[in-house]
């Protein structure tokens, strides 16, 4: 599970420190490839030459994948790919993405077939029909209530991955409500303090109604770099917890 229970809230693992790193040398395509990682892997690419990569076995409900190329060949990641069975394709936002030095965060759901991508580093980026990938952005929080949140330079698209990374003013805090996302716009969520919590208010009317957060309780970011992930849920105008 991506989240256990704690202090009558949700709480997020913390993803950084429970990521085992696993070799895998691949030495031409790869379709429905049976690693079956455990849950919190990182995957390290080495591949012997240029290839594509269309599934990968192990899906379980919550399980986050990091695939990581650390050779020179451009290993591609293919979008929706017939060549692997459904449960085992990746969804990259409509796209393939050309993996150069760089890595990629997945998360296995089941609203939608396949490992869903969360994040993409830029560096390395292969260009042409890799997905659209936002910017870091940051936010700084009051400590206390912080309503309908809007951090300068989040912008609304679709398909759309990226990541706001909360800074503590000084004291705990909690946020009521995001702006506005597109329908479908995926967002990784960061606490990056080290000592005080962040909570993220289920339904809360301090923010506007299409602001809010909407999961089944209250969302705990502990301190020391926790994670969590949300989509944009046009359908009923909410940030939501991706399953």
């Amino acid at each position: 599970m991506l989240f256990g229970t704690a202090g009558g809230g949700l709480s997020a693992l913390k993803g950084q420190t429970l990521f085992d790193s696993v070799p895998l040398r691949l030495s031409g395509n790869a379709n429905d490839l049976a690693v079956n990682p455990p849950d919190f892997t990182s995957l390290d690419v080495i591949a012997d030459a240029a290839l594509n990569w269309t599934g990968l076995q192990g899906s379980a409900k919550g399980r986050w994948v990091v695939i990581a190329n650390k050779g020179a060949p451009t290993v591609t990641l293919v979008n929706l790919s017939g060549a692997s069975q459904a449960q085992n394709q990746f969804n990259l936002n409509g796209a393939n993405i050309a993996l150069t030095q760089n890595a990629v965060v997945l998360l296995y759901g089941t609203m939608t077939a396949g490992w869903l991508l969360m994040a993409q580093s830029l560096a390395g980026a292969g260009g042409g029909g890799s997905s659209t990938v936002g910017p870091l952005v940051t936010a700084t929080l009051i400590s206390g209530e912080n309503d309908n949140l809007a951090p300068a330079g989040f912008s609304i698209v679709a398909p759309y991955t990226g990541r706001l990374d909360l800074i503590l003013g000084g004291g705990v805090a909690n946020v009521t409500g995001l702006e506005a996302g597109a329908d479908g716009q995926q967002l990784v969520i960061r606490n990056t303090d080290l000592a005080d919590n962040v909570t993220l208010n289920s339904q809360n009317a301090g923010s506007t109604a299409a602001n809010r957060f909407s999961s089944s309780a209250d969302l705990i970011l502990t301190p020391g770099n926790t994670c969590l992930a949300t989509y944009y849920a046009g359908s009923v105008d909410r940030w939501v917890l991706t399953p």
